[in-house]
Parts: C-alpha cells; sequence; structure tokens
C-alpha cells in the first residue's frame, strides 16, 4: 500500500462506517479495549527520544487496535521519514464533541505536548507526533550521535492513551459512539508495517543508508 494509498484510506475509510449503538454487550467490548491499552509511559525527561523497535508491539499496536493509525508528516534531515499517529472520534453531538475538544486541551497543557485537531461538528480528529524529538544516527565515520528529527516518542503514546481514557468517560456517559473504519485490520496491520521499517530493530539508524533511499 503507497502513502497515496493510505492518505484516502486513512480519510476515505470513515465513509459509510458501521455505527456500535451502546448496549450491554458493546459495552463490555469497549472496556476490552480499555484494559488493553498501555500503561502511560513516564514523561521523557531532557531530550525526547524517538520511539524504539521494542516499544511497538507494547506500546503502540494497542493503539492501532483501537482504531488509531499512522499518517505521515513529511521528512526531516536526511530524508528520515516523520510519522504521525491518528485517530476521529465521534460524538452524539456537536456540544459533546467541543467539550471532549475542551477537555481534551487540559490533557495538551498538562503535558506540554500539544496536538493538531480538528472539529468537525460531532467529529474530533487528531494527528500528533513529536516537533523536538531525537534518534540515534550513525554518521559516516561510524559514530552514534542523536539527531533532531522530528517524529514519534512516549509523549505521543502518553497523549493517545490519554485521549482514550478521556473518550472512554463520554462513552460510559453515552455522549460519544464508537464508528469501526471499514478498512481497519488492513489499516492496522499496514500501519505496523510502516512502523517497523521506520524503526527497526535496536541500532543507530546508518544515515548514509537514508539518504541512498
Amino acid at each position: 500500500m503507497t502513502w497515496s494509498r493510505v492518505r484516502r484510506v486513512s480519510l476515505g475509510c470513515y465513509r459509510g462506517l458501521a455505527v456500535l449503538k451502546p448496549t450491554t454487550t458493546e459495552s463490555s467490548e469497549i472496556q476490552n479495549i480499555a484494559l488493553d491499552l498501555p500503561e502511560i509511559p513516564p514523561t521523557p525527561i531532557r531530550r525526547t527520544l524517538h520511539i524504539r523497535h521494542e516499544d511497538l508491539e507494547t506500546r503502540v499496536r494497542p493503539l492501532l487496535s483501537c482504531h488509531w493509525h499512522v499518517g505521515h508528516v513529511g521528512r526531516g534531515v536526511h530524508g528520515l521519514e516523520v510519522l504521525s499517529i491518528n485517530k476521529l472520534y465521534s460524538f452524539k453531538d456537536f456540544r459533546s464533541a467541543v467539550e471532549f475538544f475542551d477537555a481534551l486541551a487540559d490533557v495538551q497543557d498538562e503535558e506540554d505536548h500539544h496536538a493538531h485537531v480538528i472539529v468537525d461538528y460531532s467529529n474530533v480528529y487528531i494527528s500528533v507526533h513529536t516537533h523536538v524529538a531525537f534518534q540515534p544516527i550513525s554518521s559516516a565515520t561510524g559514530e552514534s550521535k542523536p539527531i533532531k528529527v522530528p517524529g514519534l516518542t512516549n509523549r505521543d503514546v502518553r497523549f493517545a492513551v490519554k485521549s482514550e481514557k478521556l473518550h472512554q468517560k463520554f462513552l460510559e456517559d453515552q455522549r460519544a459512539v464508537t464508528k469501526v473504519p471499514a478498512e481497519s485490520a488492513r489499516l492496522q496491520e499496514w500501519s505496523m508495517e510502516c512502523l517497523r521499517q521506520r524503526y527497526p530493530p535496536s541500532r543507530p539508524q546508518d544515515v548514509r543508508k537514508v539518504e541512498k533511499s
């Protein structure tokens, strides 16, 4: 699946969504999803490093199973790909969406981490990545040093988990609805593949290989 394809999936997969009405069975399913969320990682101290390959299964995949997906922001220094994680939340009405937006603003101030958030009537779309982040890179001399490049960090995981927990409260109050993207499973696996390629097993990324790709 190419980036142009995933853009169509990311933005178009919400057409014709299956709306899950709040029944007892669905409430149980929603609770199971909440239990599967990763623990909130500690707040990064000093330099915020990119997520590691080892974090993908334990911290990012659970978010993808809750219908977060990877987005392509652009390219940073040395042509390194800048990824985001995104999600569309849906609510019963405009007022509920705005109140979620307001509560989310408090989370952003508390975290000192601000996402790109769009309110479209009863929907709230979130896209988040860390603008000031560092990733170890192997230089031409073979030395490993962190360079500044935007991307995904534990700050984004923290924000996504807190967003999920906030949305859960709106679901419990029956002020939100859960909508499943039409190509959810495919998008989840595609997102994981993008993340594995961008964040390979622990070793500094070779800037020479990145520049040639």
